[in-house]
């Protein structure tokens, strides 16, 4: 059993705790450590640090086994480590724990889509924005496995909405972009694609779509361009490279 003096020290270590008296009065100990030990791992986790993370989470597991947060953390830095099956066991967890936990629900969402489970996908992310409609990353997301299944006027509709709540979400107008392209509406493609790049202009992808739905257009110095600049940033695009070849060879430039 921890010494109240020892374990005072312990949680006043933590800076985000701002009501403390408030967290002591209503946590028991073991809560409360848990819950440090948790905030401890965001902050190793915040430092690219996912080893110590992980070894943070898993403890406070050990003190308060039913802590759904510290298991959808703890799946969150798995999925750093590229550890797809622990990832979903966590985020399952949580989730018998917790039914109605959006960020569970979305974490799991994109570890099938990782997976290559697109019908999961789909399905944990629209519980999650049932819970939280107004998460864009989440429509996003949603949209991006909607595409892999083919239904593209669901995709574009995803992405409409997340940027209908944030505007600046440069992935959502890129892929946008990107549906706009397969329906082969290339002006629409191309709009959204500088949107992105109004957004982030080192954004790579998008710079390579712009110049695809340039390309279609034959308007071959502004595709070169494009290009060129997604290989500024991504100098190991081999798609930019063969696409940037065949753009010199449309213009004669052998």
């Amino acid at each position: 059993e921890y010494e109240d003096s020892h374990y005072e020290k312990m949680f006043m270590l933590h800076s985000t705790y701002r009501n403390y008296n408030f967290y002591l009065r209503n946590l028991s100990k073991r809560e409360v450590i848990g819950a440090f030990l948790n905030n401890l791992g965001v902050a190793y986790g915040g430092k690219g640090m996912y080893d110590e993370e992980i070894a943070l989470y898993k403890k406070a597991l050990e003190i308060v086994p039913n802590y759904a947060e510290a298991h959808t953390n703890l799946g969150a830095a798995y999925n750093e480590k590229g550890m797809y099956d622990e990832v979903m066991a966590e985020h399952k967890r949580a989730l018998e724990i917790n039914p109605n936990y959006a960020k569970a629900h979305y974490n799991l969402g994109v570890a099938y889509y990782e997976k290559g489970m697109y019908d999961e996908a789909i399905a944990e992310l629209k519980r999650a924005l049932e819970i939280n409609p107004n998460r864009a990353e989440a429509h996003t997301n949603l949209g991006v496995a909607y595409g892999h299944k083919g239904m593209y006027d669901e995709e574009i509709a995803e992405y409409k909405k997340a940027i209908e709540i944030d505007p600046n979400e440069a992935k959502a107008h890129y892929n946008l972009g990107a549906a706009y392209y397969e329906k082969r509406m290339y002006d629409e493609a191309i709009a959204e694609h500088k949107r992105a790049l109004d957004i982030d202009p080192n954004y790579a992808e998008a710079h390579y779509g712009l110049g695809l739905a340039y390309a279609n257009k034959g308007m071959y110095d502004e595709e070169i361009a494009e290009y060129k600049k997604a290989l500024e940033t991504n100098p190991k695009d081999a798609d930019a490279h063969y696409n940037l070849g065949v753009a010199y060879y449309e213009k004669g430039m052998y």
